[in-house]
């Protein structure tokens, strides 16, 4: 980052800008570090301080080059912060108007290495980014960045508390029915539901004993709800069709808790689906109502967000699936779990790191779900066939969340476009759908979601009253904003 990038990093969130005139590296700067690492990265300027009116002034830094010196040894330093992510370039002193300042660039840290905590406890040292400044992580928030951190996938341990009695024997046969329509001959076709779910991954054998176990992914796809909450506490599967969007109400609703079906992640799937490509553009009919070979990009890309949704979520998460239908203008995918890459990889394309890659391999199996990291590509091109704009991607923090929005027809050019608003840009579109599930937002709450400082929430908040779309509530503090009724 240059000197002249500093005032555009402060807008967004990803600049902490510290005096250190005393020429000490100040206390808070590794849990800023920690912070920075753990969430989309930033830059540290040393030498730089916020007024009154929040504008930034430098002050410079005494002896910049020595206290370098320090902050190097700092960094590798096992009691000072867990892990340096840094190379030399990242940490260099810049001259202004005859100051020095320090400048140091901290990049997301991979998945491998978060948490990254200051000092030497983990639960009391790890830090998020959240608009303006850092929070301390909750034990949920650092319980989910320690599971992400292995190579072992979560979805792969193997449940020795239960049998198979926990399979729903009836979503393993729609299984099989699907995948004997899509893979004619294929050799698992005629073996026992044991074996099956034992060649699926969905059934291991805990060692000494010759008694089949269910896996986390097999109870997941073709468990019933009964066993798969014991596993996995918050779980849940919820669908709604919304074709008013004004009103704060749904048409058609499918949850995993209902009781009427047994609640799995597949029956979810099969359920769904229809749902989602009903009214989308084919060129003839599905032969079997879900999947085709030939079929439109704009189906392949709706049912390719939907798999991955189910196959990145993190079940021990806090919050459940959700998806969202907002009728012909858009559909939002929301999982539980912060994204396991830097979102501009993901964006770019070329790289999977599915969260639950035994889920995914049971999509795969039957022609479903993203291959060698072509699942944003495909979204992108289904997008651009009907002249959509493209997904946009949301990651929220406490609660971890990620949002797909993907635009469904020409009407919703933007994924959060009401009726004939203005065409929105993806920051406002993203305000925007923060409203789904709440009725009213203050700013604070805005910034915490979508990583922005406050100041740039306000610029939003104020575009997106001119458009007539938000109306402004209370004064001062007590401020807070909510979707225009009309």
């Amino acid at each position: 980052m240059e000197l002249t990038d500093i005032r555009n990093a402060f807008e967004n969130g990803r600049l902490e800008a510290k005096s250190a005139a005393s020429g000490k590296l100040p206390h808070s700067l590794w849990e800023t570090y920690s912070a920075f690492a753990n969430t989309n990265g930033g830059t540290i300027v040393l030498g730089v301080e916020e007024d009154s009116d929040h504008q930034l002034r430098i002050t410079g830094v005494p002896h910049a080059h020595e206290l370098v010196t320090t902050f190097w040894n700092n960094a590798n330093d096992g009691n000072t912060v867990s892990a340096n992510i840094l190379v030399d370039e990242n940490v260099r002193v810049e001259s202004h108007g005859g100051m020095d300042v320090i400048i140091i660039d901290i990049p997301r840290a991979p998945r491998e290495m978060r948490p990254v905590f200051a000092g030497r406890n983990p639960l009391t040292g790890t830090y998020r980014r959240n608009g303006e400044g850092d929070y301390h992580c909750s034990q949920d928030e650092y319980r989910a960045m320690v599971r992400d951190q292995g190579d072992e996938p979560i979805d792969g341990t193997v449940i020795g508390e239960i049998g198979l009695e926990s399979i729903d024997i009836s979503t393993l046969n729609a299984y099989r029915n699907m995948l004997k329509a899509q893979r004619p001959g294929h050799p698992w076709l005629e073996l026992p539901d044991d074996e099956l779910l034992w060649k699926l991954g969905a059934a291991q054998r805990v060692p000494g004993s010759r008694q089949l176990h269910p896996t986390r992914a097999g109870l997941l796809m073709f468990g019933d709800e009964r066993y798969i909450t014991g596993e996995f506490t918050h779980y849940l599967l919820d669908f709604r069709l919304i074709t008013d969007t004004s009103a704060r109400r749904w048409d058609d609703r499918i949850m995993s808790a209902d009781g009427t079906w047994p609640g799995n992640v597949f029956g979810f799937w099969t359920r769904v689906t229809p749902k989602l490509m009903d009214g989308l553009p084919m060129p003839f009919n599905l032969p079997n109502g879900i999947v085709r070979l030939d079929d439109t990009p704009l189906r392949k890309a709706v049912r390719e967000a939907f798999t991955n949704a189910l196959g990145h979520a993190d079940y021990f998460g806090g919050t459940g699936v959700v998806v969202l239908r907002y009728g012909n203008e858009r559909i939002d995918f929301r999982n539980p779990g912060s994204l396991r890459l830097e979102q501009s990889l993901i964006e770019r394309g070329g790289l999977s790191d599915a969260r639950n890659p035994g889920i995914m391999k049971m999509f795969n199996l039957l022609g479903i779900g993203e291959r060698a990291g072509s699942g944003f590509d495909t979204l992108r091109a289904g997008a651009r066939s009907e002249n959509l704009s493209e997904p946009t991607l949301l990651e929220e923090l406490h609660p971890d969340r990620v949002t797909l929005s993907m635009p469904i027809t020409a009407s919703s050019a933007q994924p959060h476009r009401i009726g004939k608003a203005p065409a929105l840009t993806g920051r406002e579109a993203a305000v925007m759908g923060l409203f789904a599930d709440r009725p009213s937002l203050t700013t604070a709450d805005i910034a915490q979601a979508t990583g922005l400082s406050r100041p740039r929430v306000r610029a939003l908040l104020g575009k997106l009253m001119q458009k007539g779309l938000l109306d402004q509530h209370g004064q001062a503090r007590a401020t807070f904003y909510t979707k225009t009724s009309n």
